[in-house]
């Protein structure tokens, strides 16, 4: 796995343009990087939601107007005035979707099932399909795992090919842990909900309606260049838009986010969840500095401020004359610097305070 280093990463110029071109989401934090995904096509058994027909409907609120546990046929087609042998034949029909049960040759009994069924207007439906789902690796600067792969429902744009070294493989239990999360979770990351469990080989359950073939899982493997961004959740709908982007042209695709959603996405990546240091950005000030040339102790006699997403600097007077006379893009709003050295990494605008003269 190549290491974080060796990727490329927007410079300050191209985070300013993106910035101004999410203005209208009114962006509080930025993060920029490299997802690393596996798009895992397996057999998922589903349980579909069909809808309760007329007829069924029909029967089953028949058998609960007789008001007894067990329901006589006979009775039954009375009360619609329809020929026993006709309410027979639907009754089966019902029995066999396990939604009443025969207690003898003439009485039956709504199930469990049935009366789920009548208060929903639904029926659920076993079907066995394939689907992708897809898990973001998580990973620190050399490419190691930090924690298992973390499912998230994402778009397949921006998707750029990715081998993946072998210690970084799939475990297809991964699939089955998640269907046996509970419903909060799997509404937090939207996983589908209708999922109950997986078929795969040498999976925990088998199921003589899927062929080996349909039981084989495809591992497709992407890297997808993001920039994670929290905005208004007024304005956007969600709190967080992953956006992804291509380095040729640094072209940011704004109209079909990866991933939308809200604050979950802390739970997903330390990285967010643990926030640069002010250490940590004046690292990044430093390295700034001796990029341009600027380093020695001016730069390190600058006081930053954190304040609301931005890196407030207050420099010494000789180094303002120095950035001003080399007409620094701290002047026109496009310095900005990456701090850390991972995959993801958070990004924030450098803005002169305290200038003589402003």
């Amino acid at each position: 796995m190549d290491r974080a280093s060796t990727f490329a990463f927007p410079g300050g110029r191209t985070l300013a343009g993106w910035h101004r071109q999410l203005t209208p989401l009114r962006p509080k934090a930025f993060w920029v990087g490299h997802w690393f995904v596996h798009h895992v096509e397996a057999l998922a058994d589903h349980e579909d939601q069909i809808p309760l027909d007329a007829l069924a409907s029909f029967l089953l609120r028949a058998c609960r107007l007789e008001g007894s546990t067990s329901v006589k046929i006979p009775a039954i087609a009375d009360r619609l005035g329809m020929p026993v042998f006709l309410i027979s034949g639907w009754l089966r029909t019902l029995e066999s979707q396990g939604m009443i049960h025969a207690q003898s040759a003439g009485e039956v009994e709504i199930t469990s099932r049935g009366l789920d069924a009548l208060q929903r207007g639904v029926v659920p439906k076993p079907n066995l399909k394939r689907n992708t789902f897809a898990f973001v690796e998580r990973l620190n600067a050399e490419g190691v795992r930090l924690a298992l792969p973390h499912y998230l429902s994402l778009s397949d744009s921006a998707a750029l090919p990715w081998v993946n070294p072998p210690e970084l493989g799939f475990d297809p239990h991964w699939l089955e842990d998640c269907a046996r999360k509970p419903l909060e979770w799997k509404q937090a990351f939207r996983f589908p909900q209708e999922v109950r469990s997986f078929r795969f080989e040498n999976g925990s359950l088998d199921d003589a309606r899927a062929k080996d073939w349909q039981k084989v899982l495809l591992d497709r493997t992407h890297r997808i260049p993001i920039l994670l961004v929290q905005v208004d959740a007024v304005q956007a709908g969600v709190s967080w838009l992953a956006l992804g982007w291509r380095g040729e042209g640094w072209v940011l695709f704004d109209q079909n986010p990866v991933w939308r959603g809200n604050d979950e996405i802390t739970e997903v990546f330390q990285e967010i969840r643990n926030p640069p240091r002010l250490e940590d950005w004046r690292s990044a000030w430093l390295q700034w500095c001796r990029q341009r040339s600027l380093a020695g102790p001016e730069a390190e006699q600058a006081v930053l401020t954190w304040s609301e997403g931005r890196i407030l600097v207050k420099a010494p007077a000789r180094m303002v004359q120095r950035l001003q006379a080399n007409k620094s893009d701290l002047f026109k709003g496009e310095a900005w610097v990456l701090a850390n050295d991972g995959y993801l990494r958070a990004a924030a605008p450098l803005v002169l305070v305290d200038v003589p003269g402003t």
